[in-house]
């Protein structure tokens, strides 16, 4: 039985060498400390291996980058979806004034303006994004159980925040549909009364 403990001892004092870690604060320069550390080291116990001096900062930095990539990847995929919200909205409502082209012709026929128009069609997009808007924030208060099993959300903490980005999505949803809404003010009535 002594020969299986003196077996295993070496290997577990191997196994604790590799995860040991000296951590000596300094306001010197780390390239002139090393020799000095090694030399510590190798007087304390020749056995004791010396892999070299690494900054804090770089020990910081190199635990957190799986976190930094995390964060860059939902980043990406945030900038995905809002664009695919603007390509959605854009096509929606470059849709609706296509539906409506005959009707935008009877209405410009009978005096409205190129700009009375245009309002109409960002009113009527502005009402639709409100409403997806607050449709929105129902839902994620009522799901708030089942999102924070994947989201960190603390509406209190961060209640700027989220006002902040639902105001931003409503703004570019409204500047998305300006091209759409520029094209159906410049509708000429007599050719939009012509289409079928």
């Amino acid at each position: 039985m002594d020969w299986l403990i003196d077996e295993l001892q070496p290997k577990n004092r191997i196994e604790s060498l590799r995860n040991m870690v000296l951590m000596v604060r300094s306001s010197g320069n780390l390239e002139a400390l090393a020799p000095s550390l090694r030399q510590a080291f190798h007087d304390t116990d020749s056995t004791v291996p010396f892999r070299g001096v690494m900054p804090m900062t770089e020990v910081v930095s190199d635990g957190l980058i799986f976190e930094r990539m995390e964060s860059w990847l939902f980043g990406i995929f945030g900038a995905f979806a809002l664009l695919l919200t603007i390509i959605g909205l854009y096509g929606l409502v470059n849709h609706e004034v296509e539906l409506h082209t005959r009707e935008i012709g009877i209405r410009m026929a009978l005096g409205s303006t190129r700009q009375s128009v245009m309002k109409q069609v960002l009113r009527r997009v502005a009402l639709l994004m409100f409403a997806g808007v607050g449709a929105g924030w129902l839902l994620t208060l009522a799901l708030k159980r089942v999102l924070s099993s994947v989201v960190a959300i603390h509406a209190e903490r961060d209640f700027a925040l989220l006002l902040a980005l639902t105001a931003g999505l409503a703004t570019v949803g409204i500047l998305a549909s300006l091209i759409p809404a520029r094209r159906a003010a410049s509708i000429e009535p007599m050719e939009a009364l012509r289409t079928e």
